[in-house]
């Protein structure tokens, strides 16, 4: 923390409201990234760059594109195509364009930018409060969408329980569960492996290493072993302030360094390892093998396994596992494979090896500084004991692979170590404590305007002892909570200004530009104007409408804030609108009969409710909601009586709704009760739009669980969309834009059926694995903990039809299928298991390296109703999903559906595309009805020369091709490839009400 992680900074991220909105800006630019990957080639040591996807036959590369005249045409060898219009300078600009002579990623990064640039222009409105945000992350997003693309799995992240995890194999090995990249790279990589997505975040509250140790001033100690290099040791001086002093060590040091191994490959390297680590451990002694990745360490494990008894392997690359236990103490024959977490501060007992040499470490990287050297050879030879240790290195993964020579290498690593620290003292110091005085101003800030809210809402007051805390005991409101939120969402904002700033920082015009910062901030606040994003206004006044919305005096101020939501953007406000439309409660007025005439407008109008006070009773007037007529109800509730017979010299007078809130209450629910209105009606809906265009609703978070009684919440509000009238007819159902009878009756809670007719199910951005997640009729869980197993299994009790009564009450509990596995290895597997047999099998395990596969056959309910309801085009249509976009060519289709070895396929196919076949497989001739039995018939009498005996098998699966095309209505094989492949990568599968209730 004091040098490696001197520049890290604790953050306290905020979820700014209306982020989430710009996820499809990922989207697109992830997708545009990986489309551009297949349409660069290199030809003669040129790049170009063509408008369409490229596909290969052997060695041969093929472009098909459009033509001028709308037609698509195809090149069949593209390499031979573009040297001939070189030679002869004929432009390609009608196919692609030559890569300038630059640097490629200068050229991919530049086309990224403009392509999402022009996105966000033509084809994405972004909500004006994050217009800037925007405008200044389009570059960082660029670097991070190809940063994500590049980085790997178990060495730069792992991915557990649906959440991608970074490593800090730099440093610490450390799995860094609570941490998330920012910049968009965390959310490139959760598409990257089609997981749930998150928001990106700004840091709002936040404090460096530097900063929290130095506020210990001169009470700061510290004990290590590895102070690291000279210049390591000077910059902790200079930071911190301290003295560094050497105690000599209390016992001799028992270490022997053995030489060191330089490898010129992967296969070598791998191998000395593999070798080394045995023979040390046939002698009895304990290895400890270090290395840089999780990647690395699996590969290790999975080769010596191969060699040697697996129950000596050892595991230790998660600290998030309860893997530590496998390195409290070695056995003699032991062998441990990890990575850095082993290499710092862990002790491993060595009492059982110590008499055949003690622990013997091989470390499988060169470290970035000495100091980190140090503490991995440093697991060694402790304490007086014994020990050995050797650097194993692959020239190929450094960076000075120049040199053979661990000395040069080493000498080359502290230059550049120097190097490091100089720049960090010499600028990012500077940067950090910069922002450090700029929090505590802000602090000081936000600490000034929370009292100020607090104090004109009564929850402080000036009267009492000020010594008080203002702030013990009191929990935020709403609108205190919003209004801070909105402060600290502009001071992210400011400090992204300042890691943009591209010229060298100036404190004092930094410290002067958060003085502007801070001045308007608090003029918006005595303004009432200091929310700039809409979403807390829409907080704010729906808290005032549910809390206390009998209250005109809450209601009027909650409208002002729906209004102010809608003026700062009209156009991501529906909320408000919406809100807004939410009529006022009506005010309840005393009067005598003698003045009814003058009040009865206002009743019909939906403004009020009039108490009618004569000698024998009190009569209530109210506009009823059919007829919209005004009606009158005598009382006949002896509570509301008694509270009415109390009223004095109130006549013509609007009763308090704060004072008489029992009579607003004992009124509104008898009006409704007698299906009257007790609020306005819906003033603001929403305005038509022009042209095709619809409205969009988004249900987040709604239950839809008919076991266990759960209100299908998206179904109700739907429902509520429909007039009253429609509600009540036999057969109406709700429609996009009109009312539509069907054969259901009204309420009927089913899933995906004719219920919602007109309502469309979008699958977004759906691969071909997601796609076969939907299609498996079993739900599948993979490589979870104890913990995670046994609450997947009782979470879904539900599906299990209580399964731990007997099997004879509930035939139909679906099967479990379990594995119990262990680094890489199945220790036990169970089939057809009820759920609460699994549960006990889980619950005997000890051991909280296991982990476990859970398959819960045929429970996967959607699988049933898209199987049975979605009219997937055809047959092929479904073979076709299942194959990876990259294979989707007519040679593989044809392998896979015919018995024919794939050598003979590759001939086959070019001999019936010679003869004209091809090109005709799944053409429309519309002037000729018998075009399907036409090509039957050219088929029969193709000459298939060496492969005679496969043509009736071809013509039988190119006959069902050619059907199954002309159902999907292509005109080509590579428009209905396109098509698949475009449908399972990159745009949605949209399930509509046609699909659904097909046969």
């Amino acid at each position: 923390m004091f040098i490696d992680d001197n520049s890290k900074i604790a953050r306290l991220a905020t979820n700014v409201a209306g982020m989430d909105q710009l996820q499809p800006i990922y989207h697109r630019l992830w997708n545009e990234l990986v489309c551009l990957q297949d349409r660069i080639i290199e030809i003669e040591n040129k790049f170009y760059l063509f408008d369409e996807k490229l596909s290969s036959e052997g060695e041969i590369t093929i472009l098909e594109y459009t033509n001028k005249q709308g037609q698509r045409d195809k090149i069949y060898d593209l390499e031979k195509y573009i040297k001939a219009c070189r030679d002869c300078a004929a432009d390609i600009s009608h196919i692609g364009k030559t890569i300038p002579e630059e640097n490629l990623d200068v050229f991919i990064k530049k086309y990224l930018e403009d392509f999402i640039t022009k996105y966000i222009k033509e084809e994405y409105e972004v909500t004006k409060h994050l217009v800037d945000f925007v405008n200044t992350q389009i570059s960082k997003w660029v670097d991070n969408v190809i940063l994500a693309y590049n980085y790997q799995e178990n060495v730069h992240y792992v991915v557990q329980e649906g959440l991608i995890k970074p490593v800090d194999y730099y440093s610490t090995g450390i799995v860094q569960n609570f941490s998330h990249w920012t910049d968009g790279l965390h959310q490139f990589l959760q598409i990257k492996h089609n997981l749930k997505m998150t928001s990106e975040t700004l840091t709002t509250n936040f404090l460096s290493n530097i900063g929290y140790f130095k506020r210990y001033k001169s009470n700061l100690f510290g004990l290590t072993g590895t102070l690291g290099s000279k210049a390591s040791q000077d910059l902790l001086v200079e930071l911190y302030n301290v003295d560094l002093v050497i105690i000599p060590s209390s016992y001799r040091k028992q270490y022997m360094s053995l030489p060191d191994i330089i490898t010129k490959n992967n296969i070598q390297w791998f191998e000395t390892i593999c070798r080394c680590a045995i023979n040390e451990s046939h002698k009895g002694r304990g290895t400890l093998i270090i290395c840089e990745t999780i990647e690395h360490c699996k590969r290790i494990a999975e080769k010596l396994r191969k060699h040697q008894n697996s129950g000596v392997i050892k595991l230790y690359t998660m600290n998030n596992m309860n893997q530590e236990e496998n390195v409290a103490a070695i056995k003699s024959g032991e062998i441990i494979i990890a990575t850095n977490l082993a290499g710092r501060g862990t002790d491993i007992k060595t009492d059982d090896v110590e008499q055949y040499g003690g622990l013997h470490i091989i470390l499988t990287f060169m470290p970035p500084n000495k100091r980190i050297l140090e503490q991995a050879l440093g697991r060694t030879a402790r304490q007086g004991k014994r020990g050995t240790g050797q650097i194993i290195l692959n020239i190929n993964h450094s960076l000075y692979n120049e040199d053979f020579d661990i000395e040069k290498i080493a000498k080359s690593r502290d230059e550049i170590e120097i190097k490091i620290l100089n720049d960090f003292k010499n600028s990012e110091w500077k940067i950090i404590q910069l922002k450090d005085e700029l929090f505590f101003k802000f602090c000081s800030l936000l600490s000034e305007i929370r009292k100020n809210i607090r104090e004109k809402n009564g929850l402080v007051s000036k009267i009492k002892n000020k010594v008080k805390d203002v702030y013990s005991n009191v929990i935020p409101s709403i609108y205190e909570s919003n209004i801070l939120l909105s402060i600290e969402e502009q001071w992210a904002m400011f400090l992204r200004k300042i890691d943009n700033e591209k010229s060298s920082i100036i404190s004092e015009k930094i410290h002067q530009k958060y003085e502007k910062f801070q001045k308007k901030v608090i003029d918006d606040y005595e303004k009432g104007r200091v929310i700039k994003n809409p979403y807390y206004h829409i907080v704010i006044a729906n808290d005032l409408v549910i809390n206390d919305s009998s209250s005109n005096e809450n209601y009027d101020e909650a409208m002002e804030h729906y209004h102010r939501a809608i003026e700062l953007d009209e156009k991501h406000s529906a909320a408000a609108f919406f809100g807004r439309g939410n009529g006022k409660f009506c005010n309840i007025r005393l009067i005598t009969l003698d003045q009814l005439h003058d009040y009865v407008d206002a009743v019909t109008k939906g403004d009020e409710i009039v108490i009618i006070k004569n000698e024998q009773n009190f009569k209530v007037g109210y506009k009823e909601k059919g007829d919209k007529k005004y009606i009158e109800w005598i009382v006949d509730n002896k509570e509301l009586t008694n509270y009415l017979s109390s009223l004095h010299n109130h006549t013509m007078e609007i009763l308090d709704s704060n004072k008489y809130s029992k009579i607003y209450r004992l009124i509104y629910e008898n009006v409704e009760s007698k299906n009257g209105y007790v609020r306005q009606d819906f003033l603001q809906p929403l305005r038509s739009l022009k042209g095709d265009k619809e409205y969009e609703i988004e249900f987040n978070d709604l239950t839809a669980r008919e076991d266990c009684g759960t209100i299908d919440q998206a179904k109700q509000t739907i429902d509520k969309a429909v007039s009253k009238d429609e509600q009540t007819a036999k057969f109406s159902k709700v429609d996009s834009s009109a009312t539509q009878e069907t054969s259901s009756s009204y309420g009927e809670n089913r899933i995906l059926n004719s219920d919602y007719k007109h309502i469309g199910i979008s699958i977004m951005q759906i691969n071909a694995e997601v796609l076969k997640e939907f299609l498996n009729p079993n739900i599948e869980v993979r490589e979870v903990t104890k913990e995670l197993a046994l609450r997947a299994l009782k979470d879904r009790s539900s599906f299990f039809n209580h399964h731990l009564l007997p099997r004879k009450l509930f035939s139909k509990s679906p099967q479990v299928d379990l594995d119990i596995n262990l680094d890489n290895q199945i220790l036990e597997k169970k089939n057809d298991m009820q759920a609460k047999d699994a549960i006990k099998i889980i619950e005997q395990q000890t051991n909280d390296n296991v982990y476990f596969n859970l398959t819960f056959k045929s429970a996967n309910e959607i699988s049933s109703v898209l199987k049975a309801k979605v009219n997937v085009h055809d047959q092929l249509m479904r073979k076709l999903s299942r194959i990876d976009e990259e294979t989707l060519l007519i040679e593989h289709i044809s392998s896979r559906h015919c018995s024919i070895n794939k050598e003979y396929i590759k001939d086959i196919i070019p001999l019936l595309r010679n003869q004209g076949i091809i090109d005709k497989l799944g053409t429309i001739d519309e002037n000729e009805e018998s075009h399907n039995r036409d090509l039957l018939e050219e088929l029969n009498c193709c000459d298939f020369n060496q492969f005679n005996r496969y043509k009736e098998e071809i013509i039988a699966v190119f006959e069902e091709l050619h059907t199954n095309m002309l159902n999907v209505e292509v005109n080509e094989l590579s428009e209905t490839i396109k098509l698949i492949s475009d449908s399972i990568t990159e745009y949605a599968i949209n399930i509509t009400e046609s699909c659904l209730t097909s046969s």
